[in-house]
């Protein structure tokens, strides 16, 4: 399927287009490391922002975000929550920035073009960004909610090769793997760090308010900030206390800034401020990720939810509105953790899993599959975890590609003796296929022919579900190479086409036995059912599946040895998929490979050379067994054993 950035991109019904930073409910205090950044002659390629939890760097960032656009400059913003554990995960937020959203592939597409890894998205990645021209900034915010080794690898390529015109503003509360000293000689990093976000004796003035600050006077105002060391949530609570305090000057020496003080001051003072009913709402949201008033009051059984979220906000008491309609909230990190431990030592546990499974009931009748899972596995609800996976196990596969996610739930939910739906379980062996876990997927396709067959008291699946898997198998054998059985598959599963299959599917199996035709050396049949793979996938409008026929036509011609007759084909093929999917698309590395074959044999060994340099990048992670083979039938043709060989014999013994 072409990815052309200027393309549009059909929108998913459970994505939203593009992330916009929170839209706070009060007027943020407006920091010199604001105005010093805006001042700025030359802005930086890179400005990281790294500070413990409570010294507003989404705050500073949302600032700078809207400074920015007002000025005319096109920005992105995208937040990392507690999911984006992983590399994959960030790259599909930051390929929503960039290319927007992207329409799902075919499972079976997905597995042709093979595995996606973080090298090759990265690479289309930056070749989109070069492609595109257009300058502008990515913020991203919570960077160090991935904990995946790969992020370094990621940040280092968006750093340093990304063109001077795109931007990026980070944010994280501790350092960044990328290479730091690299960036600062280059001159390309800016760093703000909590020296710059603590609160200086003019900004907790300004915090404080007129009326407060006279209060406690000039000497106040600087114990504040001695005792606080400028740490703007602490600032806050303080603020809150003193406020509510008859004597402010009184309060503040008893105050010595301690962690126990500031526990509290957050218990004492911030909870102990509202009524018991509010404290225990507050107790009871603490286990939501973000809410609305809706999600609340469903969840906590509280009618008066909406009133409550209204009076926190008017209060200012660390809840952030995270769309410009104010609908969605979440609480503010070190707010939340308090009250996570307050609320495992105050409610019973019957009440906060309550909380959990109506809170996944309502995520699920509301479309937001994902936390409805999740909150349901917490609250031991594994029925309901299932059933909600099996409506919407599609999503996460095919159109997310979130295998990973994915999987660890089908694992708990196996640890709990849950049994899976057919849907659930189909999407499973997907999963595993497009992890490269081809036994596993095997085991998978025996034990939901035996589930299914065993719910529905016959011997076989319903039809619908006997083509899906059937071809799934096809693809299953090919990627396994097992030539044979994915020839017999296929042939058995066109025998019985039906009008409703996907052009894709169809095209697949066609494929199928074209590469097994060439395997055997049956080149008529090869050739004929390339061509029925070609009408085929003229219905699924798919350039990879296009791609797919192209080399399988070229697959007899090179091993006929008509060379010169298929190379303009394959050089022309190949610089359509270069200019389609970036240099390091998979199936421009196997074109390359195939070419590379014919260079050889018609003594263009210097086009073979640059071909199988190319070629042999994705051979780890693309095609299959026969037309890798031509790029080491290549490869052992121009071998010399010198250090200039396009492949050392090393590389060609690991792809093997």
């Amino acid at each position: 399927m072409g990815r052309s950035l200027k393309a549009a991109r059909r929108v998913t019904a459970h994505k939203a287009v593009r992330s916009v930073p929170p839209d706070f409910a009060f007027c943020p205090v407006r920091l010199c490391a604001l105005e010093e950044l805006l001042a700025a002659p030359v802005w930086p390629k890179v400005l990281n922002i790294v500070a413990p939890v409570g010294y507003g760097k989404t705050v500073l960032m949302a600032a700078l975000f809207s400074e920015l656009q007002e000025r005319g400059e096109k920005c992105f913003w995208t937040t990392l929550d507690d999911r984006d554990v992983s590399v994959p995960l960030v790259l599909n937020k930051i390929e929503t920035c960039v290319y927007g959203e992207i329409e799902p592939l075919h499972p079976a597409e997905a597995l042709f073009r093979g595995k996606d890894v973080t090298e090759m998205r990265v690479s289309r990645l930056l070749d989109t960004i070069v492609r595109q021209g257009e300058a502008f900034i990515t913020f991203i915010d919570n960077c160090d909610n991935c904990t995946d080794p790969a992020l370094g690898y990621l940040l280092d390529r968006l750093v340093f090769e990304a063109p001077t015109s795109v931007r990026f503003v980070f944010s994280s509360a501790s350092k960044l793997p990328f290479n730091l000293v690299q960036a600062k000689l280059q001159g390309l990093l800016r760093e703000v760090g909590y020296a710059d976000l603590s609160f200086t004796a003019t900004e907790v003035r300004t915090l404080l308010g007129r009326q407060l600050s006279a209060a406690i006077g000039a000497l106040g105002v600087d114990m504040v900030v001695k005792q606080t060391e400028g740490w703007p949530a602490a600032v806050r609570m303080l603020q809150i206390a003193l406020a509510a305090s008859g004597d402010p000057l009184a309060e503040l020496e008893r105050f010595s800034g301690s962690n126990e003080d500031i526990v509290d001051l957050l218990n004492r003072e911030v909870l102990s401020g509202f009524a018991p009913k509010v404290r225990d709402f507050l107790l009871g949201i603490a286990a939501l990720r973000t809410f609305s008033a809706d999600l609340c009051r469903h969840a906590t059984g509280c009618d008066e939810a909406g009133g409550y979220i209204e009076a926190l906000l008017r209060g200012n008491v660390f809840i952030i509105p995270l769309d410009r309609e104010r609908s969605w909230y979440r609480l503010h990190g070190l707010f939340r953790q308090y009250l996570l431990k307050e609320a495992q030592r105050l409610l019973p546990s019957t009440q906060r899993l309550a909380i959990l499974d109506r809170a996944s009931e309502w995520c699920a009748r509301s479309g937001q599959s994902q936390d409805a899972i999740q909150y349901a596995l917490a609250a031991g609800a594994y029925e309901r975890a299932s059933t909600i996976l099996e409506r919407t196990a599609v999503d996460f596969i095919r159109d997310r590609g979130d295998v990973l996610q994915f999987s660890a739930w089908i694992e708990a939910l196996a640890l709990h003796g849950q049994p899976l739906g057919p849907e659930t379980g189909y999407w499973y062996v997907w999963a595993l296929l497009l992890q490269r876990r081809y036994d596993e997927g095997r085991q998978q396709i025996q034990r939901l022919v035996r589930s299914v067959g065993a719910e529905s008291g016959e011997d076989i699946l319903a039809p619908d579900m006997q083509r899906r898997l059937g071809i799934t198998r096809v693809c299953l054998d090919i990627f396994s190479d097992r030539l044979v059985e994915a020839n017999r598959n296929a042939a058995q599963w066109l025998e019985g086409l039906r009008a409703d299959d996907a052009p894709f599917d169809v095209t697949s199996a066609y494929c199928t036995r074209s590469l097994y035709f060439s395997s055997a050396f049956m080149f008529a049949e090869a050739r004929e059912a390339a061509h029925a793979a070609q009408i085929a996938a003229f219905e699924a409008r798919s350039f990879y599946a296009n791609a797919w026929i192209i080399v399988l036509n070229a697959l007899p011609s090179v091993l006929e040895g008509n060379f010169a007759m298929i190379l303009p084909e394959l050089r022309s093929a190949l610089l359509s998929a270069r200019t389609r999917l970036g240099e390091n698309s998979g199936i421009g590395g196997t074109l390359a490979l195939l070419a590379a074959d014919c260079a050889v044999g018609m003594g263009l060994n210097d086009e073979a050379r640059a071909l199988l340099s190319h070629g042999l990048v994705t051979a780890q992670i693309h095609g299959v067994v026969d037309t890798l083979l031509c790029g080491f039938d290549a490869a052992v043709k121009l071998w010399t054993g010198g250090a200039g060989d396009p492949a050392p014999i090393q590389l060609l013994r690991t792809i093997a």
